[in-house]
């Protein structure tokens, strides 16, 4: 790999709980600095995840930009991803991504051992090499792609790490809502899933009201389920706690499915810590087949009721059907070498 001639550096300053303002700051600093002075192009933008990114990440595409540097969380990377895959432009010619943690599950981050609490420092070290895999390869990660049906409306989306639905979407809904009421929580970290969850699984405990779903995959025969949790994962944890294919890659060209099935109520808490830990694969509360969770290419879920849907943190309400793929080898990453 040459050394890198252009980069686009895009920070969302809310994300997470380093202060996102001083990203800004440090990355312009460099800008004027040493990247002028070793000859990378660079370009700042401040970026939200309510869809700008995606856009922003289409034109950087369409531009030649040689590298995006994400600074956020995982909405971050899941905008960037999307505006990647919507150019049209073939993944050769696709800007890598670099990740720089400062969200609160940070699943991407976490999956490729990305330094966490150095700021921009690795990045630019990867950045400003004469080689820069010497301190990085390149991976080349499969995406998930869900068609989504909305009344009648259609969407479609990319996925990095998970698509899920059930009580763990609530919780996630319920941890977006607190955050933009009480952004302080963004200090929590992975600790406002604990404040979100509480209200939702009391809820749920109450009622106990479980989703039915219709499900297909790989064209095999349907068959319809009531689910507490259900997950597509490309990747094996999201919101930085749950962990429901500990086995999943991203490299593999499949998408790992754990469906958490009814349970009574003195189950509810111990198979959540399981979950959790991902040590949930061996109880009789989770669909296996021959023993394993189930792998798929192709899916379709639907259910006669609305239900919400989570992809990489990002919140889409109002579903009634879905269709799921894998994209092989559709983003290129880069991530650190082990010692780097």
């Amino acid at each position: 790999m040459e050394k890198i001639e252009s980069v686009l550096v895009l920070i969302n300053p809310v994300s997470g709980r380093r202060d996102g303002e001083g990203l800004i700051v440090e990355a312009n600093a460099f800008k004027y600095g040493l990247a002028k002075r070793v000859g990378l192009k660079m370009f700042v933008e401040k970026t939200s995840s309510n869809g700008g990114t995606i856009e922003i990440a289409r034109q950087a595409a369409r531009m030649g930009i040689k590298v995006i540097l994400s600074v956020g969380g995982d909405g971050t990377a899941h905008e960037i991803v999307n505006g990647l895959l919507m150019s049209g432009i073939s993944i050769e010619k696709l800007p890598l991504i670099i990740v720089v943690p400062n969200g609160n599950g940070n699943d991407l981050a976490r999956h490729f051992g990305y330094p966490k609490g150095q700021g921009l420092k690795w990045a630019f070290r990867v950045l400003t090499s004469e080689e820069p895999l010497r301190y990085a390869r390149i991976a080349v990660i499969d995406i998930g792609d869900a068609t989504c049906l909305k009344n009648d409306e259609v969407i479609q989306r990319y996925f990095i790490s998970t698509l899920s639905l059930g009580e763990d979407a609530k919780i996630n809904n319920n941890a977006l809502d607190l955050r933009r009421k009480y952004p302080f929580l963004s200090l929590a970290g992975k600790g406002v899933y604990v404040f979100a969850a509480v209200p939702e699984l009391l809820s749920f405990w109450k009622k106990l009201n479980y989703p039915r779903l219709r499900v297909e995959m790989d064209g095999g025969n349907p068959f319809e389920i009531s689910v507490v949790i259900g997950v597509v994962g490309n990747g094996g944890e999201y919101g930085g706690i749950f962990r429901p294919a500990p086995c999943a890659s991203m490299e593999d060209g499949w998408l790992d499915v754990c469906f958490i099935l009814p349970m009574g109520k003195g189950e509810i808490l111990p198979n959540l810590v399981r979950f959790c830990l991902g040590t949930h694969v061996s109880n009789d509360k989770v669909l296996k087949v021959e023993g394993i969770l189930p792998r798929a290419q192709l899916l379709h879920i639907s259910s006669e009721d609305d239900f919400l849907v989570q992809m990489d943190g990002e919140i889409f309400s109002g579903m009634k059907e879905l269709e799921i793929t894998v994209k092989p080898k559709a983003i290129r990453l880069l991530v650190p070498n082990p010692g780097s």
